[in-house]
């Protein structure tokens, strides 16, 4: 029924939406199903169908400014409590004139998640401010910093939440034969708030922060190659790095869902992805995209239930391989709207040192964007 109401709601918006709007809007709205064969990221390859409803909203009161406004329902059909609704609200401001060197944008977020009872110690609010500035010295070069800060809010939890700084730095220049090659240095500081008890399960001490929180720092460093590879196809590559720095007593009290964990993100090590787009005739575009991480994450404590106790704090280094494939066709309707179909398909396979986390993973979704 819950799932029922928030899809009548962002549908109803939507056809609200259509009959109000104008030049200064854009609207998406999609529909969708598909079908997950590893929910939880484990090796007990649970897997359930879905839907989902989404809808997009971005108004341009000015020629330098976005208010932008987007909601999402997920609803599950046999793990309905994982079933949830995500939203967010955001504004950009671009202060600078279109045909200046120098180019500002500020911009502030905020987002809402939520699941059912039995996950409801997942839901969470977030809040992001910053600012991107780049400077084009000259036609084929970029330079570009950026700057940002964020917080997360797990609301039902005494812990998890963070908040925290992120700064960037990089450049773009374009070579003969329409090559592109950029390069990104990246810098997070952030804070988690720890749970009460969790270097206790482990015997470790040295926990002497008053509001009993963990500082972590990431620095990476990501570089890019894109071209294009006949009049229809391009490609692109990217090859990273990053190291995440951490207190050696500090533990997370287990990964619970990797995709929902808190920690999920505090891990290091190298990673390549890239991807191959074609577009057919009659508008038609193929996208085929890979991935490859190697990741060590933050030491851990596994919790068990049936007899109430903890084991002692384990490392986990995984090896996660991705590969997908999207397919999309956009129609031109009489109202002069366009109706897209998507269907996309993936895999993942994960390697990793902890039995519980070595898994694969197909899954496959098709979609309708309504855009107007």
């Amino acid at each position: 029924m819950k799932a029922l109401t928030y899809i009548s709601i962002i549908a109803l918006t939507a056809i609200l939406t259509t009959a109000g709007s104008s030049a200064e809007t854009v609207t998406d709205f999609s529909i969708g199903s598909g079908y997950q064969g590893n929910l939880f990221n484990d090796s007990n390859s649970s897997g359930d169908s879905y839907a989902l409803a989404s809808l997009s909203l971005k108004h341009y009161p000015s020629a330098t400014a976005e208010l932008a406004l987007s909601g999402q329902y997920q609803a599950y059909n046999e793990y309905g409590d994982l079933s949830g609704f995500s939203g967010s609200a955001a504004a950009t401001i671009i202060p600078t004139a279109p045909q200046s060197k120098i180019m500002l944008a500020l911009h502030g977020a905020a987002s809402i998640q939520t699941f059912g009872q039995l996950y409801e110690l997942y839901n969470r609010t977030g809040l992001t401010a910053g600012a991107d500035l780049s400077y084009r010295p000259a036609n084929r070069l970029t330079l570009s910093t950026s700057i940002a800060y964020g917080f997360s809010d797990y609301t039902n939890a005494d812990y998890s939440s963070s908040r925290g700084v992120d700064l960037g730095l990089g450049g773009n220049i374009s070579l003969p034969g329409s090559n592109a090659l950029g390069v990104r240095f990246d810098y997070s500081r952030y804070t988690y708030d720890q749970a009460p008890d969790a270097t206790t399960m482990t015997g470790r001490s040295g926990r002497t922060d008053p509001d009993n929180s963990e500082l972590f720092t990431i620095t990476g460093v990501t570089a890019r190659f894109s071209r294009p590879l006949g009049a229809r196809t391009g490609m692109n590559i990217a090859v990273g790095h990053r190291r995440l720095r951490v207190e050696s007593d500090y533990v997370a009290p287990g990964y619970t869902i990797d995709y929902l964990s808190p920690w999920s993100n505090l891990w290091e090590g190298p990673s390549v992805s890239g991807g191959i787009k074609h577009f057919f005739p009659h508008q038609v575009t193929a996208e085929m995209a890979f991935a490859w991480l190697d990741k060590s994450y933050v030491d851990v404590v596994e919790h068990d239930l049936e007899n109430d106790t903890a084991s002692a704090a384990i490392s986990r280094d995984d090896r996660l391989t991705t590969v997908s494939f999207a397919l999309a066709r956009p129609f031109l309707l009489n109202n002069g709207s366009l109706l897209t179909p998507t269907l996309q398909l993936g895999y993942r396979d994960n390697d990793s040192s902890l039995d519980q986390y070595r898994y694969a993973d197909l899954w496959g979704s098709l979609a309708l964007r309504f855009s107007f």
